[in-house]
């Protein structure tokens, strides 16, 4: 559980310069120099502006990875004033890769966590965290967030993309996969696919996914509008008037993701999957039928309830009771050489 900190008001010029963007940003007041960003309602696409704006005002591009290792006023002051400085949160080194290392010490089998429409995977910090320093984690990011690459056409696509990463780092399963919204989709996929090629996938979590566009995408939708919405409410302003090149490689990834969405229908999948379903939902028809996933799932499917929104789940405080859920299902999957332990449930 996230332990209060004690209010620290600025003491530096840096400091008092970034407190000011994370009060643009975020839209709060005073923030402290301890307080963590995603604590105070930063999300991935809020903290893609924020460096953007750490860019436009002191003229230092601050890659994403280290944002995610020091999220406070503090630390990110110390960075920018610091060259000495190394980071231990970064892509691994394989050119072109979307892995991202989230847990550094981890030696249990990998966990890989796939992005949501936004594309980042800074949503999973905090899951990281409460997940344990020996679960290896990682992320999985989109293509096209740095403006260099096309974005993924289709979920198949994307899910052909990442296991082929995946392999490079993790040659044979046992997998471990997990996915939030859009991530969930494409996670199955990746799961389907693996499963086609005679590969062992030993844990499959949908974190609030859909099956169908109608969860996300909507029959009818008008995509353009869609994503000036959606970063109009993740952003806290109207994000049309925002050039900055790092945001507009947003708007791109955003505009594909939901495309690909639209297109896509899920094919049965044979292993055990995991449900982790918001539990203030909006649309409770969407949500009836396990959201749309147990027809596809003919391996079986667990449906946990987990306290939130859709956008809040992964939040403080619901992210504990998330955590906890996804710590009990790591540890009931059967070890090589025991059966008895199959089927256990996640409590």
């Amino acid at each position: 559980a996230s332990t209060p900190v004690a209010f620290v008001a600025p003491r530096t010029p840096m400091e008092e310069t970034l407190a000011t963007l994370w009060t643009e940003v975020l839209d709060v007041p005073a923030p402290g120099i301890h307080d963590n960003f995603f604590q105070l309602g930063g999300t991935s696409l809020s903290s893609v502006l924020m460096l953007a704006r750490v860019q436009e005002t002191l003229g230092t591009d601050i890659p994403l990875e280290r944002f995610f290792e020091a999220p406070f006023i503090a630390a990110l002051a110390t960075v920018l004033e610091s060259s000495s400085e190394v980071s231990v949160y970064k892509p691994l080194e394989i050119p072109g890769s979307p892995l991202v290392l989230l847990s550094p010490n981890g030696t249990q089998t990998p966990l890989f966590c796939i992005h949501p429409v936004g594309g980042d995977v800074l949503c999973y910090s905090e899951l990281a965290r409460r997940l344990g320093e020996e679960q290896a984690f990682y992320g999985v990011r989109a293509q096209g967030l740095d403006g260099a690459q096309e974005p993924g056409q289709s979920i198949p696509a994307m899910a052909r993309s990442y296991v082929d990463h995946i392999r490079q780092l993790q040659p044979s399963g046992p997998y471990r996969f997990m996915g939030w919204s859009m991530g969930g989709a494409i996670a199955f996929e990746m799961a389907r696919q693996l499963e086609a090629q005679g590969e062992h996938v030993e844990f499959l979590a949908l974190i609030d996914a859909y099956a169908h566009p109608t969860g996300e995408v909507p029959p009818g939708t008008d995509l353009g509008a869609r994503v000036k919405q959606y970063l109009a409410q993740e952003l806290h302003q109207d994000a049309e008037h925002l050039d900055q090149p790092r945001l507009v490689a947003l708007r791109k990834v955003l505009e594909h993701h939901l495309l690909a969405i639209a297109a896509h229908t899920p094919e049965p999948y044979g292993g055990e999957v995991l449900l982790l379903q918001a539990e203030d939902v909006s649309n409770r028809a969407l949500q009836a039928n396990d959201n749309g996933w147990r027809p596809v799932a003919t391996g079986g499917l667990q449906v946990l309830s987990v306290p939130g929104t859709h956008h809040t789940l992964l939040r403080p405080p619901n992210v504990d009771r998330l955590a906890g859920l996804l710590r009990a299902a790591l540890r009931a999957i059967p070890r090589e050489g025991d059966p008895s332990s199959r089927g256990k449930q996640a409590s």
